[in-house]
């Protein structure tokens, strides 16, 4: 039979006294990782809820310049006027139909290519001139009157340039009204 020890004895309260000291040590080692944890997850629900505010402002962006794009694609493809874009190389990059029209030319037929190929050389430098000043920065207006397909055309002429995001021109666009044939 087991030896009971007596109260008040120094070992058993001694070893309560230590299991007591441990247990709360472990509590309070639970209690920090508790915590760390929560901090952590707080953080992350922080994180999680910015990027989602972020992927939210992205697809309203994205959905935007859809919108933008087929706008401007409604207008550029059904205006009976020419529009078209040229690259700093004073290359056609863009035609809308009315332009690929004038010329019984497909618009990928005419894109890559110059006034020159289009007018003739003294017409193309001409236009070329105007152009460059357009590319400077400037806007011009001008009515005048060139051969297309041999057939005296008069075109009433607005250049502007395509400005970049620091607002430095990268490229020009023109519209012409509707082509009078004289």
């Amino acid at each position: 039979m087991p030896k009971r020890q007596k109260p008040g004895s120094g070992d058993a309260r001694d070893d309560v006294a230590l299991l007591v000291k441990q247990s709360l040590k472990y509590a309070d080692d639970l209690v920090k990782i508790y915590e760390a944890e929560k901090a952590k997850r707080t953080e992350l629900e922080r994180v999680n809820e910015k990027l989602l505010k972020e992927i939210q402002q992205r697809q309203r962006a994205e959905q935007d310049l859809r919108e933008s794009e087929e706008r401007f694609r409604a207008i550029f493809e059904t205006a009976p006027d020419l529009i078209y874009i040229k690259d700093r190389a004073l290359r056609y990059t863009q035609v809308n139909p009315a332009m690929a029209g004038l010329f019984h030319l497909s618009g990928s037929e005419i894109l890559g290519k110059s006034d020159r190929d289009l007018y003739g050389v003294e017409t193309g430098k001409h236009l070329e001139a105007i152009d460059r000043r357009v590319l400077a920065g400037e806007s011009v207006e001008e009515e005048g009157t060139r051969l297309v397909r041999g057939v005296p055309t008069t075109f009433l002429e607005t250049r502007v340039p395509l400005r970049n995001a620091a607002g430095e021109p990268r490229s020009r666009v023109k519209k012409s009204e509707k082509p009078r044939c004289s």
